[in-house]
């Protein structure tokens, strides 16, 4: 299990070694004396949109990490992932 997990890149989820990112806010950033959305192109809302892909990357990941496990294991073992 561990070298197939290995060998789709999954097998830092498992160790804990690649941590979840921490999840951005759902809407996208405010500017704080207009109220009103910061433009695209501005720099708070480029790292939101990249905070935003590297979070749902991640649970990707994970989505596939535990298909994998759960695809293999016997009736039962489930419930300890």
């Amino acid at each position: 299990m561990i070298l197939a997990l290995q060998v789709k890149l999954l097998w830092l989820i498992v160790d804990s070694q690649q941590p979840s990112p921490l999840k951005s806010p759902s809407s996208p950033p405010i500017d704080t004396t207009t109220k009103l959305s910061v433009p695209i192109t501005s720099t708070e809302h480029q790292a939101w949109v990249c905070s935003q892909n590297k979070h749902i990357q991640w649970l990707e990941s994970n989505l596939a990490t535990m298909g994998l496990m759960c695809g293999v294991i016997e009736f039962g073992q489930c419930e300890h992932i």
